[in-house]
């Protein structure tokens, strides 16, 4: 059964450092999200319903998502990145950087393929 789930992405486009982290970490992180849940208790009161409305699941998802995100910036650190990164490089330039180097590839191919032939031909009128 098809719900139009999708996967989601890094939205917040920050990267955290898991490595490392201090014993304590994942209580304080639990102690955060469940306050944070706490605070956001109007929203599960749609779901008590016998059968809640769409609407009431994605402001409840979004809750829920938003107590994560909020536990992670308090108590997660973010991973710093090093003096060599380029900031702007995004998914979408790695995706279009990969085409113009297929695109490259397959034109050397060509190239090499049509330079064979050319080499043929030359050696043919050579001959005559």
């Amino acid at each position: 059964m098809d719900c139009g789930v999708v996967a989601l992405e890094n939205v917040t486009a920050q990267r955290f450092r898991w490595k490392g982290l201090k014993d304590d970490t994942p209580k304080k992180w639990k102690a955060a999200y469940k306050s944070e849940v706490e605070g956001c208790a109007w929203a599960f009161r749609g779901l008590y319903d016998e059968s809640p409305s769409i609407q009431a699941l994605d402001i409840t998802t979004q809750e829920l998502h938003n107590a994560m995100q909020a536990a992670m910036q308090a108590h997660i650190p973010k991973r710093k990145d090093s003096i060599h990164a380029r900031p702007w490089w995004t998914p979408e330039l790695t995706q279009a950087y990969n085409y113009l180097h297929d695109l490259r590839r397959s034109a050397q191919n060509f190239l090499n393929v049509v330079e064979e032939e050319a080499m043929d031909t030359l050696a043919l009128i050579k001959r005559i």
